[in-house]
């Protein structure tokens, strides 16, 4: 599974790339099974978390209960999905001694 993910990720921040000088906000809208990835990737690119919040898309198994007719049980608390700013808006600082 976690190579599946890797790749997907590949896939998406290629897209990100192509795109990313045209917008001042993108959203990554994959599960929260994609975000540690996601941001290993980008802090290596040189971007840097600046604050991060949840905002619940969906979840999967309270839509198929629901198609199922099934009552759902309470889900996980989903990660947090961090935001990250471009490498290009980072101030220089020395580092603190």
């Amino acid at each position: 599974m976690e190579e599946l993910v890797k790749k997907r990720n590949e896939h998406a921040l290629a897209a990100l790339d192509r795109h990313v000088a045209r917008f001042n906000l993108i959203y990554l809208p994959w599960g929260a099974l994609h975000m540690p990835d996601f941001e290993d990737r980008l802090v290596a690119r040189g971007y840097r978390v600046v604050s991060s919040r949840m905002i619940p898309i969906a979840k999967y198994e309270t839509i198929m209960n629901g198609l199922l007719g099934q009552k759902a049980e309470p889900a996980a608390p989903v990660p947090a999905t961090p935001t990250l700013t471009q490498p290009a808006q980072q101030p220089q600082t020395a580092p603190v001694q």
